[in-house]
């Protein structure tokens, strides 16, 4: 079952599609830099509810999609067949969060921002451990990056019976193969990779987090005066035996529809895709 809750401009409106260019157009002001860093700061750190109530009480225009989004730990989707995972893949829910917000830095500039949790999506008997994909992109004949650098973080836990109280929390390690600025393939897009399987640093038998949280984050504008779409993608591949090592530049696409990655025989994933017209 999947959960989604969409917002325009304030909490709880119920508006699924909306159009911030028309609100930013009624608003005509920017928001001040501090405020506005502020709230990018709590969507980075998956404190979004209170980053929401700021912006609507200093009239920062967004749009904000929410997913909840438990999956059966018996089978995830294969191409356009549901396979039963080769390996122990025992996910009890995800989370999602994608916020597209007004920026101080200029008019028609805005902060793309997805955040995710993952719990318990990482016990493995055998096979390769999952390796994430996230990816942040937008319509390039309507909007350009701003060279502002990109936020990615990724944090692991792990909290198991027998372990301290509180839980043990590492930085995952990530890697941005594609930027907008300096490529190698596409100029809209942000493209990154995340290997959310680690082991503890010293417990290299296995012991994999118990939970993932992390976010990424980039800054773009409008170079015209018409509507574009602003989208997101977060996909976990996994049980990839034997040929199921891909080039996840060459394999994604940004067409008119949602991001997607073509995945070759032997890799099976899931995936949330977001997609907002800005």
């Amino acid at each position: 079952m999947r959960y989604r809750r969409s917002v325009l401009k304030g909490i709880g409106t119920g508006l699924a599609i909306a159009n911030l260019s028309q609100v930013g157009a009624a608003t005509n002001t920017s928001p001040s830099e501090e405020i506005v860093n502020r709230t990018e700061k709590l969507l980075r750190q998956g404190e979004t509810e209170k980053a929401l109530r700021m912006m609507d009480e200093n009239d920062i225009d967004y749009i904000h999609d929410n997913v909840e989004r438990p999956i059966d730990p018996e089978s995830v989707s294969n191409g356009n067949e549901t396979v039963v995972s080769p390996n122990r893949y025992d996910k009890s829910s995800a989370q999602f969060n994608f916020t597209v917000g007004s920026r101080a830095s200029g008019e028609n500039h805005y902060t793309i921002t997805l955040y995710w949790e993952l719990e318990n999506a990482f016990e493995f008997t055998y096979s390769l451990g999952p390796e994430d994909i996230v990816v942040l992109a937008f319509e390039d004949n309507i909007f350009g990056p701003i060279d502002d650098g990109i936020n990615i973080r990724v944090v692991h836990e792990w909290t198991e019976v027998g372990w301290p109280a509180d839980p043990m929390e590492e930085e995952a390690s990530t890697e941005i193969i594609n930027e907008p600025i300096t490529g190698p393939e596409f100029d809209n897009a942000v493209v990154a990779k995340i290997d959310v399987a680690e082991p503890y640093p010293g417990w290299e038998d296995g012991t994999h987090p118990t939970k993932t949280w992390g976010s990424i984050q980039c800054a773009i504008r409008r170079q015209k005066d018409a509507t574009g779409q602003v989208k997101g993608l977060y996909e976990q591949t996994y049980g990839r035996l034997g040929s199921g090592e891909f080039n996840v530049i060459e394999d994604i696409s940004l067409g008119s529809g949602p991001v997607s990655i073509d995945l070759p025989t032997g890799v099976s994933s899931w995936n949330e895709d977001f997609s907002e017209d800005v």
